[in-house]
């Protein structure tokens, strides 16, 4: 009973997170009314990935490290699957978070946005190994902080880099459009 438990509170606060992640898409005067019916889909779809994420983690797989590193890639994992099960659906991923911030955006180019998404989800589970286990100590705590900050030191040492790189440079305006 534990375990469905565990599943179905995964999948709800899955959906209430995509739901409200992507409430742009919900919008009948550019779409029509059916786009509702896509967002819930959508929804309970990426829901699922949270259900088998809670299913499977428990306070036994907290207590090695050797387990988060596996759990965190079983998330990117799951994350990259949506590409190929879901239509080629990408869209909020973990490691996106993180892009935008000038600076933690630089590490995408080290490590894509898996890599951010790995990041997120192992820094997660150290918080809360951290949280829900007796043993708290200050090294732990440490770590945690670091793995917070090491994008946004990457990146800041990677802007202040190119900025003096290109110092007295003609500035080059542009526009993009997707």
């Amino acid at each position: 009973m534990l375990f469905r438990s565990r599943f179905y509170t995964g999948c709800g606060w899955g959906f209430l997170l995509h739901a409200i992640g992507m409430s742009w898409l919900a919008q009948e005067e550019v779409q029509g009314k059916y786009i509702y019916g896509v967002y819930v889909l959508l929804s309970l779809l990426i829901a699922l990935q949270f259900g088998v994420f809670s299913y499977f983690f428990t306070l036994k797989r907290l207590k090695n490290y050797l387990g988060l590193f596996v759990f965190a890639g079983f998330w990117v994992l799951l994350e990259w699957s949506r590409s190929f099960f879901f239509t080629g659906y990408m869209w909020n991923q973990v490691g996106l978070y993180l892009t935008f911030n000038t600076y933690s955006a630089q590490t995408l180019s080290l490590v894509g946005v898996f890599g951010l998404s790995y990041l997120v989800v192992f820094t997660n589970l150290l918080l809360a190994r951290f949280l829900l286990l007796e043993n708290r100590h200050l090294e732990n705590l440490s770590l945690i902080l670091l793995l917070i900050c090491v994008p946004y030191l990457y990146g800041f040492i990677r802007v202040s880099s190119l900025d003096k790189q290109f110092q007295g440079a003609e500035k080059l305006k542009a526009l993009l459009v997707q």
